[in-house]
């Protein structure tokens, strides 16, 4: 379990027009079991790997028109109206401001390249029971048009250190580090994508077997974005569409 420092990614989501629908998806193709999680503000849908929870589903929200289905990542903040400050101040914007929910309190905000996340203040641990693990979330990465400009966000408002490599397939790859651990990733926006699109994060979850898993993403109605591709000696990733939309990659191998 990832513990709640400031900066740490802690948890994932999925916002979709059908929950019920992603849940099915993804626990025929991940292994989860699925948990109804239910209250005031909805149903929220958990998926676990061995009791642990991996990741959240919930029924998007009609309102804002436009939004498509999207993973969101949450970072942990210690204390949530300082964080919002440093957002703002280093060109960040507020999309929603402090709400409470189950345990903790969140707010929605986005970079100044359009990327956006969650800023989550939970008491004690964070979200995730189990990281890295066969059908858990193992990493993320923002996809940006202006990889500069989100590095220099990222850095001054979590304090995180950033180290840019060549990359085959990207042209350059950056890895931010949070207490001299890998974390996330960034990486150039790529040519696929129409222009002017702005900045999104991306969910990685591992597959034991990562021909399997994308047979079987395939033959549950999921695109395939960009087919099986290796990076590094011994690693591998595909990047699918789920059947209502929303963009995930599978990885299999060491990170």
């Amino acid at each position: 379990m990832k513990a709640v420092t400031e900066g740490s990614f802690v948890w994932t989501d999925l916002s979709t027009p059908d929950a019920e629908a992603a849940s099915m998806f993804y626990a025929r193709l991940l292994g989860w079991t699925i948990h109804r999680d239910e209250s005031e503000m909805g149903v929220y849908l958990i998926g676990e790997v061995a009791g642990r929870d991996v990741a959240g589903m919930m029924a998007q929200s009609p309102e804002p028109a436009g939004m498509p289905p999207m993973w969101t990542i949450y970072l942990a903040s210690e204390k949530l109206e300082t964080t919002i400050d440093r957002v703002a101040h280093h060109g960040g914007t507020v999309v929603a401001p402090p709400f409470s929910i189950p345990g903790g309190r969140i707010a929605i905000v986005a970079d100044p390249t359009g990327g956006t996340f969650a800023i989550a203040e939970w008491p004690g641990e964070g979200g995730f029971e189990t990281y890295g693990e066969p059908g858990a979330v193992c990493w993320a990465e923002l996809l940006t048009p202006d990889v500069p400009k989100a590095v220099e966000f990222y850095t001054a408002v979590f304090g995180w250190v950033a180290k840019t490599e060549p990359s085959q397939t990207a042209g350059s790859y950056t890895v931010f580090h949070h207490h001299g651990e890998q974390m996330l990733g960034v990486m150039p926006m790529p040519e696929m994508v129409p222009s002017g699109a702005p900045a999104f994060w991306q969910i990685y979850f591992a597959a034991a077997d990562l021909d399997a898993t994308v047979a079987a993403a395939t033959s549950a109605h999921a695109k395939i974005l960009v087919p099986k591709m290796q990076v590094g000696e011994h690693s591998w990733f595909a990047t699918m569409e789920d059947p209502q939309g929303a963009t995930f990659s599978l990885f299999a191998g060491e990170m």
